[in-house]
């Protein structure tokens, strides 16, 4: 799990963000995930068909996990696709594709990022926080990776040993 911390003007939330890829073999640890979930950020590639086959099966579950909630339907979710900047002739789903059944059949945002322009990831955020009725700034500078540093994390541990743990994944 991934922690943001973001100062707003008039509060301070932070944004806990769970990456479920690779739960795939706990259905159980998934389906806990989302019902604690607040807001929904579903990913997939746009040069992978079926990872946009897997985004679809997990909006399905987010909907059925969450169905008990009379909002279920306008839950906070924003389907993001991912290399945007890949070539054309690699790409394998659309944005007019993806825009038919994001947006047109579901009636949800759509939008594509890349992680090589740090502004299209923040903006995915920022309308997910927008959708949850959370505004912020469009300011960098406001949210920090917290995970990385045990020692600002929203919910402090205590640590007998002085030694920095932390780790990066590629």
């Amino acid at each position: 799990m991934y922690s943001v911390d973001i100062a707003l003007a008039d509060r301070h939330i932070v944004l806990e963000i769970l990456d479920t890829a690779g739960i795939d073999e706990f259905p159980v640890m998934r389906r806990l995930a989302i019902t604690r979930g607040d807001a929904f950020l579903i990913v997939y590639a746009v040069n992978d068909r079926y990872s946009f086959t897997i985004a679809q099966k997990m909006h399905e579950l987010v909907l059925e996990v969450k169905s008990d909630l009379a909002s279920a339907t306008t839950m906070p979710m924003v389907i993001i696709g991912n290399k945007r900047d890949i070539d054309i002739s690699q790409r394998e789903v659309t944005l007019d594709y993806a825009n038919n059944i994001v947006r047109d059949q579901w009636a949800l945002d759509h939008i594509e990022t890349t992680c090589h322009e740090r502004e299209s990831v923040l903006n995915a955020f920022h309308r997910l926080l927008h959708l949850s009725n959370i505004n912020i700034t469009n300011n960098s500078d406001i949210a920090t990776r917290r995970s990385s540093d045990p020692n600002v994390s929203a919910h402090k541990e205590q640590r007998t040993n002085s030694k920095r743990q932390s780790c990066a994944q590629q």
